[in-house]
């Protein structure tokens, strides 16, 4: 009997040599094969599908239940379900790096004064002909790794590149990554080595883009949420697991890149952005020094919108943040035929009197829809009330008569595979067939996108209410991070994701967090001011408002909240740490 058998992975073409009875998980996690384990591979979200070419397996009761008949018929199994018995060919999603927009980068006016913490003379010159020298941008998101490399002479930007974070094999959110470390004997260490092979990954290709030795990148500066600067660190993480969800540590880290094994100079120096709290981290403050929100004489709004939802609200007064469980739906996670947005992510949606019109991003063929995408499909549903205010979706017979829809939206209503109606209701709308796929927003993904929306507004409506704040008084919404540079404002305005206000006042500003780490290369002020927001801005622990729950339910309703002015304490922001 073999004890080992063959495994080709497609297309990636990847082949391995593998025990028998390993799992498709395991192997992924051990040789950072891209398969979407949403909900850490528990069997849960039926989103690690793969194709088996050789080597069919029987499906297993879970499959049975989390895939439909014509999947199953199809060869698809689940990655976290199936085990090596034999030689096997598989076919993943082959989801490629993320998409990347053209982004604005705000250089505040306070820091316009080139200043890098890293200078190099060329040898033999005066200190003023300055040698070859750059430094290394990085944004680490629970989902995707960002990275630019800068050119320390000039502060010029000469290369970016983005990679999906590997650590999404144990889970799609924060909190399966911190169970991940705290249960596992080597846990933390396996995600951070999971972590620092993206980061050199990022930075291999930012090498290979621009011919740039790594001895030449002397300086790296790092963003992320409290979570992922703990497991780069290799800080444990028990103490973010429970109440009062503290940091292990407090400030900014300096350390050297050959202490994290980060393929760059290995003298360069590895700062490490400081946080604010337990769940508002570093890129929380990358986000206020790129946008300069601490020294805005009239109060702005800025939302991070990611697994983790960064919102800020204040002026040089005072700033106020916050963080929202939002979850991984409006990436794509969780969502039936959500996915991040790559190449061939639809990520626009509109409904016309004939037709459904979508646009996908490369303009390749369809296969799936990431988060800007399913906003706009939840905008027009509302529109053309196929959902109701509560997320309900309307039957054939009611969107019949009185009011009559055209006949293919009606044919769009659709049954979900195995799901049965509720009340003559139908559980799913497709908005894209061919003979190879069927793409469909059924009632399940509605309340994960409601959940998503409804904690994002509801810690924007406890942090206005903290300071004392009506919508009205807000000069502009800032919308940061990937996501925005696809959102379409109007459509997250209607289906009650930001506030109404005027749309010239939504301003999208791109991976504002990467643009701090950015400045902290560039500037060795913005360093000093990153330590000083950190210290002064207040946070509001929304796990431990007594109001959060009732602020939730209310804005998981898809109505407009009205213009007005707050009925809370009307205090305004605390110091830092204070616990309301």
């Amino acid at each position: 009997m073999k004890s080992s058998v063959k495994i080709t992975f497609y297309p990636q073409n990847i082949t391995l040599s593998v025990p028998v009875g390993s799992s498709l998980k395991e192997i992924a996690a051990q040789h950072s094969i891209l398969i979407d384990f949403a909900c850490g591979g528990q069997g849960q979200c039926g989103k690690c599908k793969v194709e088996i070419k050789n080597g069919l397996t029987t499906p297993n009761q879970v499959e049975k239940k989390l895939l439909s008949k014509e999947e199953l018929k199809n060869n698809i199994r689940l990655a976290c379900r199936t085990r090596v018995k034999q030689n096997m060919v598989i076919i993943t999603s082959g989801q490629g790096s993320v998409a990347q927009k053209n982004t604005i980068s705000f250089i505040p006016s306070s820091l316009d004064q080139f200043h890098p913490a890293v200078k190099k003379s060329a040898p033999g010159c005066y200190i003023t002909e300055q040698a070859a020298n750059y430094g290394l941008a990085l944004d680490i998101g629970t989902t995707t790794v960002a990275g630019s490399l800068i050119d320390l002479t000039n502060g010029a930007e000469i290369a970016a590149a983005a990679e999906t974070n590997t650590q999404s094999v144990y889970g799609s959110d924060v909190i399966s990554r911190i169970n991940y470390a705290v249960t596992q004997k080597d846990g933390l260490a396996e995600l951070q080595q999971k972590i620092i092979a993206v980061i050199n990954k990022i930075s291999s290709q930012l090498i290979q883009k621009t011919s740039i030795k790594p001895a030449k990148i002397n300086d790296v500066a790092v963003v992320g949420n409290t979570v992922m600067q703990h497991l780069l660190l290799g800080v444990k993480v028990d103490t973010l697991a429970v109440l009062p969800f503290e940091p292990a540590y407090q400030g900014a880290v300096n350390t050297k890149a050959s202490e994290l094994k980060i393929n760059v100079n290995p003298d360069a120096n590895t700062y490490i952005f400081p946080h604010i709290a337990g769940f508002v981290g570093g890129d929380a403050v990358g986000l206020i020094l790129a946008l300069d929100l601490h020294r805005q004489s009239k109060i702005n709004l800025a939302i991070d919108i990611g697994t983790n939802g960064e919102i800020v609200l204040g002026s040089k007064k005072g700033l106020v943040a916050t963080s929202t469980a939002a979850g991984p739906a409006f990436e794509g996670v969780r969502i039936n035929c959500g996915m991040r947005a790559v190449s061939g992510a639809i990520e626009s949606v509109r409904l016309t009197e004939r037709k459904i019109i979508f646009k996908t991003i490369a303009d390749t063929p369809p296969a799936g829809i990431c988060g800007s995408g399913l906003i706009d499909i939840l905008a027009e549903l509302l529109k053309l009330e196929i959902i109701n205010e509560t997320g309900l979706m309307r039957s054939k017979d009611e969107l019949s008569s009185p009011k009559k829809l055209p006949a293919y939206l009606l044919q769009s209503l659709i049954s979900n595979g195995q799901s049965r109606s509720y009340r003559g209701r139908p559980p799913a709308f497709c908005f894209f067939r061919n003979k190879n796929r069927i793409l469909k927003i059924t009632q399940s993904d509605i309340r994960e996108l409601q959940l998503a929306k409804g904690a994002i507004a509801a810690g924007i409506t406890l942090l206005r209410k903290e300071a004392g704040v009506a919508t009205g008084d807000l000069e502009r919404i800032f919308i940061a991070g990937t996501f925005g540079n696809y959102l379409d404002k109007k459509n997250a305005q209607a289906i009650g994701l930001i506030p109404d206000i005027s749309l010239e006042r939504v301003v999208f500003v791109g991976n504002a967090a990467l643009t701090g780490a950015k400045l902290a290369l560039i500037s060795r002020e913005a360093r000093a001011d990153a330590e000083k927001i950190a210290r002064t801005t207040g946070c509001l622990n929304l796990s431990q408002h007594k109001m959060f729950q009732d602020e939730f339910a209310e804005a998981m309703y898809f109505k407009p909240r009205p213009p007005r002015c707050p009925s809370g304490s009307g205090t305004r922001s605390k110091p830092r740490n204070t616990k309301s």
